[in-house]
């Protein structure tokens, strides 16, 4: 460091500190200099406080679990000692498919990464649990991948439907939406087909109500609640989900199908399916068909989209609007087989280069 003296003229130029001080005693390098980390797994460090979900037995610390900005307000309050407690028991306020899930949070609790996890279905029990702990930010960052999935991995949607629809129905509407903008896509697939007969019948009450419900024709509505299994005993949902089916706009040869039904199994609801119909009044819920010179423009239009999209995501949003337009209203370009072609290999390099698998769901379409 300079030191100037103004009234002798000179300057002394001496680095601070670079005398020999008169102790200097090497400090020896100790493990504890590798800066440890307590972890609830860690045996010779035993928690003071467990967590207990259905069978399973976590040993936390409450210095850890309770301050800090991924701690659970929710445990805090429970460790107040006028409660007399020695635990926290989550088993009533988790459904028990994500308790396996809690884990990976308490790593996440205790300055972990974000809990590992390629599955929708596990996102969703993450987003669960942070919303039952209340834990802020592992919430919002479970929210936002959740979001990628909804946007982009509609093959995902009918198992993340079912969580949800369980586990979260207050955050389940956004799902349920998209599900039903899909649902022409997911209905021609046939392991999303298996995963939607698999919802409750709540959910697929509202699937098919749902006023954003897409499809090409009326009649996969029809194929796909007959072939639901329906039992006779559940006559509440076999009215509710055949009531769906608007018989007025099914093709000739379902309507055929219907009248076999009517005429051969005594426990189809005749009545009730056809005052539903004859109460209707909303116009048909099929996608229009534009005209060709519109559909060119726009396909090209979002085709460019498309090539000029900066992100991975952007690039999903934008391939997902230009394909799913050209199914329900475009469809007249699908008739040549130069434009089904381009599509099929835009499509099938999409699959391969991004490894998106919801790619598979628009494939059966672009096939003559």
């Amino acid at each position: 460091e300079a030191v100037t003296c103004s009234s002798y003229g000179f300057v002394w130029n001496q680095p601070a500190m670079s005398r020999k001080r008169p102790l200097e005693v090497a400090f020896p390098s100790l493990p504890a200099e590798q800066d440890e980390k307590i972890g609830w797994r860690d045996p010779e460090i035993p928690g003071d406080w467990q967590l207990q979900c259905g069978l399973l037995r976590f040993n936390v610390h409450r210095i850890i679990v309770t301050r800090g900005a991924r701690s659970s307000p929710l445990i805090r309050s429970s460790t107040n000692k006028e409660y007399g407690q020695e635990g926290t028991d989550l088993s009533a306020l988790l459904p028990a498919s994500s308790h396996t899930m809690l884990e990976h949070v308490l790593d996440y609790m205790y300055g972990g990464s974000f809990p590992a996890t390629s599955q929708s279905v596990d996102l969703a029990h993450i987003l669960k649990i942070a919303d039952v702990l209340q834990i802020k930010c592992l919430f919002e960052e479970a929210q936002d991948r959740l979001n990628d999935i909804v946007e982009t991995e509609w093959i995902e949607l009918p198992r993340l439907l079912s969580v949800m629809w369980s586990a979260m129905p207050a955050h389940a509407e956004a799902v349920l939406e998209q599900t039903a903008k899909c649902f022409f896509l997911l209905y021609k697939h046939p392991a999303s087909l298996s995963d939607l007969r698999k919802l409750p019948t709540s959910a697929l009450v509202a699937l098919l109500e749902h006023r954003q419900l897409q499809l090409q024709v009326e009649d996969d509505v029809f194929h796909f609640v007959a072939t639901l299994g329906l039992s006779s005993a559940d006559k509440d949902s076999q009215v509710k989900l055949w009531s769906l089916v608007r018989l007025e706009s099914l093709s000739e040869r379902s309507k055929e199908a219907v009248k076999h039904l009517v005429t051969n199994d005594e426990q189809f609801p005749a009545r009730e399916v056809l005052a539903a119909m004859l109460g209707r009044s909303e116009p048909s819920r099929l996608s229009p068909k534009a005209s060709k010179d519109e559909v060119i423009a726009t396909v090209k239009a979002w085709l460019s989209e498309v090539e000029d999209a900066k992100g991975k995501a952007e690039k999903k949003i934008a391939a997902l609007k230009v394909f799913t337009y050209v199914l329900l209203e475009g469809r007249r370009l699908l008739d040549s087989e130069n434009f089904r072609q381009t599509v099929l290999e835009k499509i099938r390099s999409l699959k391969t280069d991004a490894e998106w698998r919801t790619m598979e769901l628009f494939e059966p379409f672009m096939v003559a």
